[in-house]
């Protein structure tokens, strides 16, 4: 029966996880950057939606402010602020509020909302109030074919009569 020789069997284990540790150093570092990007390019893409869901909450408060009452109809300031105050957690918002009027006989075309009448015995004009939220978004790194900065706006809208 052959004698087996341990400190040779040792040398060649030895030897076999030296390369395969220097394998996975190698593998860890062409993975790695990958892995980094792909995180990256997530955690934007989680920003863009979490920020644009925080402008349209901001605008659609504004808009209801608006929509309380008469008065507040034409509290063009107090939209802003109320929908600069319910985005407070983004940087770089703008707030810009509006009323408007139409007529059921030619819904989208706005009239004077002063008018008594509209056509067709329609009554009078339906008033509404509008609150745009808008911010540049910029992201974190870069990426080929994605611009780094990307205008975001968003309205909201009241019909208050």
């Amino acid at each position: 029966m052959p004698m087996i020789n341990f400190n040779r069997l040792k040398a060649q284990l030895k030897a076999t996880m030296r390369s395969e540790s220097a394998n996975a150093i190698v593998e860890f570092g062409i993975a790695a950057p990958v892995f980094v990007a792909l995180a990256l390019g997530a955690t934007d893409f989680a920003r863009v939606f979490a920020e644009s869901i925080v402008m349209t909450s901001a605008a659609n408060t504004g808009a209801f402010f608006g929509a309380l009452n008469n008065r507040t109809t034409g509290d063009y300031t107090g939209m802003a602020d109320m929908a600069l105050e319910d985005a407070g957690e983004i940087e770089g918002v703008t707030a810009t509020a509006s009323r408007f009027c139409d007529c059921p006989s030619a819904p989208g075309v706005q009239v004077s909302c002063l008018e008594t009448t509209c056509d067709n015995g329609f009554g009078v004009p339906r008033v509404y109030v509008k609150t745009t939220v808008q911010k540049t978004f910029s992201t974190m790194g870069f990426y080929p074919g994605i611009p780094k900065d990307t205008p975001m706006d968003t309205s909201g809208y009241v019909r208050v009569q």
